[in-house]
């Protein structure tokens, strides 16, 4: 079983780091951006309170105020609490009234400065940061300043407390993050792993299909060389075995490219055309009469006239060729191999390739399209496991699909399904 070299563990695991970083990055972001707006919410909603406990203040007089959320039915002035709170008022004259307050004013001199403060500023409301003091400015009808100051400690208090209990949540969210990080960078490698593992196993596989003819010819080509004084009739022996294992190389090479060019090019537009494909399994089939004959088997097939797809025609026969080569060796000698070709709708078609004979075990199933795959008892037979994953890959290109159900009552069936373009026979140059 192919496995994963040190180079390639090691740059997997580097884009896993990657991966984790960019992933935590951008959840981390996420989680700032959702906690910044917590945070900036709850400030406009602190800042939003004390204006309007200044505009009270101003509005009556009086540091009291019905606290927000409570119905004014159930609220009683007599028995609420005073805000802390300073109320005071400047005349035309410049005399300076205490209204009501809820601090100690040690002296006229210190009240004096805390207006003349709240005077310089440009704004009608804002901060006096010195003595920790939001402020509200306003004029009466007879040009009083009216000032309200209300003491921020509460404000302090309440978003440090939302500063710390956002911070106890991001401490366990950000370890949280980066598990789910790993997780997902995981998850999402998982393919580019398999991915590698497969192209591991396909070079093991080609490897190994092309060590035993090279092995051969190494050894028959030693044994010619060794009787250099005999003819090439006397060596024929030994040279026809190249040749056949020189051929067997060819197949697969040819095997090789044509799966690879299956798997990395999508069908070309232009060689896309309308395919008659009822005449391509009549075509089929009769071409394969004799392979049948010789096994004692017959084909019979049920194929509906005129169903058109649109692909490459020689891809198709292909395709044909390789469900009914693979139908006849492995059907039960005496049996008939079944060809049907249906509509399926209006959209698409059904094609079935059942052949009589032993199943194929339900473990062997998922695998049979895979590269190189051979169900155990296969493994003797010649092949090289090559036929099934080109026949997947020409159903791709073709934007159809393709699987195998086999059982002792039913035989084993491969199905291709395939859209449908039409009714209408392609005219002969097409190809067909």
């Amino acid at each position: 079983m192919a496995k994963l070299g040190p180079e390639a563990k090691r740059l997997l695991s580097r884009l896993r780091l990657k991966l984790m970083a960019v992933i935590f990055t951008i959840t981390v972001l996420l989680l700032a951006v959702i906690f910044a707006v917590i945070y900036i919410t709850e400030v406009n909603r602190v800042e939003s309170e004390s204006r309007r406990q200044l505009e009270f203040v101003i509005q009556n007089g009086t540091t009291l105020q019905r606290p927000i959320g409570v119905d004014p039915a159930d609220w009683d002035p007599a028995t609420a609490g005073a805000l802390p709170a300073l109320y005071v008022q400047l005349t035309p004259r410049g005399r300076i009234d205490i209204i009501q307050t809820s601090f100690k004013v040690e002296n006229e001199e210190a009240l004096r400065q805390l207006v003349q403060l709240s005077l310089e500023r440009p704004a009608a409301e804002g901060i006096i940061p010195e003595l920790n003091l939001r402020y509200l400015r306003d004029t009466d009808a007879q040009l009083n300043i009216r000032l309200a100051f209300v003491d921020r400690s509460v404000e302090k208090r309440q978003l440090a407390a939302l500063r710390g209990n956002l911070t106890r949540v991001a401490v366990p969210s950000l370890l949280g993050l980066a598990v789910l990080a790993w997780l997902l960078a995981s998850i999402v490698l998982d393919p580019v792993r398999r991915a590698w593992l497969a192209e591991s196993r396909f070079l093991e596989d080609a490897s190994h299909e092309l060590k035993t003819p090279l092995a051969v010819l190494s050894a028959n080509l030693g044994l010619v060389r060794s009787h250099p004084e005999r003819t090439v009739a006397e060596q024929e022996r030994w040279l026809e075995g190249m040749a056949v294992e020189i051929d067997s190389m060819s197949r697969l090479i040819t095997s090789l490219l044509t799966l690879s060019r299956l798997e990395s090019a999508r069908l070309d537009p232009k060689a896309a055309v309308p395919v008659d494909l009822s005449r391509v399994c009549e075509r089929a089939c009769l071409a394969f009469e004799a392979l049948a004959h010789e096994g004692g088997q017959t084909i019979a097939a049920d194929i509906e006239a005129g169903l058109v797809v649109r692909g490459d025609a020689e891809e198709l026969r292909q395709l044909l060729g390789i469900l009914l080569e693979n139908a006849l060796r492995h059907g039960a000698p005496g049996r008939p191999v079944e060809l049907h070709l249906a509509a399926r709708g209006g959209r698409s078609l059904r094609l079935e390739v059942t052949n009589e004979g032993e199943p194929i075990p339900e473990r062997d199933l998922p695998h049979l399209f895979d590269r190189f795959y051979r169900a155990a008892a296969e493994r003797s037979r010649s092949g090289f496991g090559l036929g099934l994953a080109i026949a997947r890959g020409i159903v791709m290109r073709h934007r159809g699909q393709i699987w195998a159900t086999s059982s002792v009552e039913a035989g084993t069936t491969f199905t291709v399904s395939l859209p449908r373009h039409g009714d209408v026979t392609p005219p002969a140059a097409g190809g067909i």
